[in-house]
């Protein structure tokens, strides 16, 4: 059985359809900046999707702003529009996995979704214009309130030539590092210290890189993701999540645009690349990294949380981690003595 051709007049036709309608079915418009990306909200289905709108609401702009990208979220439980397909529309050949996500740089159509949970994301690069098309807002699963509208952000962020990166920006002063690593890699656990120890974020999860020279990490998501012991090490924070009720795996979601306020802030300068482990020795360390894997840290985790544009989200990285130095951290057991240590790198690498 050969490749079938992706569909992009679906993705036009929805797309088109969402935008000559939107006004008629009514809805909430929200204008967003976060550094150089600007965009405007726009959702049916609002009541179901407001607990989306927390980890943005930093970005929020004055009514007359005029964003150049537009986003649709659409809830089709809400507004009982019809949901999102229940299958991908293309084949693969014999029992080959079936990818579930397209995008042409030549055609600017892209597209990706979770089949499983009803959740579709759609480009339109030549209208600018997104949509995020939920199946039911009231049954997402715990990581879309964290990251919401990850992947249409993630193309937007592209048409202003900024790039959405897995990793954590920590500074002083506006200045500082992009710490990475993969899940489990303590980055969440050392944001959350040196909040407390004074240092500042603008971002634990994913941030938006410029292309300036230091490139600046902009503020996307205030999102703050604490599990296991960091929940008792760092009470204070573990106190405002907005998630009490969460269940026994879910992780403690605070948005510290509210539970750290002077310490999110909404962009650092990013001077020193930082891989982190957990070494679980008596001190932190530091030392200098290869840029191979460097690349393979902060690569591989992006791209497939990103799932589309993977070229032009490589060459993105590949290009950052060509001209900035790059370090792996040993992460010491003590939370604290991780923020002091930290402090400690930023004030020497970062003068």
């Amino acid at each position: 059985m050969a490749l079938k051709p992706f569909p992009e007049d679906f993705v036009r036709r929805v797309i088109a359809d969402i935008s000559g309608s939107w006004a008629d079915l009514g809805g909430c418009v929200r204008h967003l900046a976060f550094g150089p990306v600007e965009v405007e909200l726009r959702t049916l289905g609002r009541g179901n999707l407001e607990h989306l709108f927390p980890a943005i609401s930093h970005g929020a702009q004055s009514a007359g702003f005029d964003a150049p990208v537009i986003v649709y979220a659409l809830d089709s439980q809400a507004t009982g529009m019809a949901p999102p397909p229940d299958t991908w529309p293309v084949e693969l050949d014999g029992d080959a996995h079936q990818a579930s996500s397209y995008w042409s740089a030549d055609t600017g159509i892209g597209a990706a979704c979770d089949l499983e949970r009803g959740i579709w994301s759609l480009y339109d690069a030549n209208k600018k214009t997104a949509l995020c098309w939920y199946r039911d807002g009231h049954r997402l699963p715990e990581w879309e309130p964290a990251a919401p509208f990850r992947i249409a952000l993630h193309w937007a962020a592209l048409s202003f030539g900024a790039q959405m990166v897995h990793g954590a920006a920590i500074g002083k002063a506006g200045r500082g590092i992009l710490l990475t690593g993969p899940g489990g890699s303590g980055k969440s656990t050392t944001t959350a210290a040196v909040i407390e120890h004074g240092l500042e974020t603008s971002g634990e999860d994913f941030v938006l890189l410029d292309g300036g020279h230091p490139p600046k990490a902009h503020a996307l998501y205030d999102t703050l993701k604490l599990t296991g012991m960091a929940l008792d090490v760092f009470p204070r924070l573990a106190g405002a999540a907005d998630n009490p009720d969460r269940s026994g795996d879910e992780k403690a979601r605070v948005h510290l645009s509210k539970a750290a306020t002077q310490k999110f802030v909404p962009a650092i300068a990013i001077h020193v690349l930082v891989s982190s482990r957990i070494a679980n020795a008596e001190h932190t360390t530091w030392h200098p990294s290869n840029r191979v894997k460097m690349l393979q840290a902060l690569a591989p985790s992006t791209m497939f949380l990103l799932r589309t544009a993977m070229r032009e989200s490589f060459e993105h990285m590949a290009t950052l981690v060509r001209d900035l130095p790059c370090y792996q951290l040993e992460l010491g057991r003590d939370p604290r003595e991780v923020a002091m240590a930290m402090e400690n790198f930023i004030e020497t690498m970062c003068p």
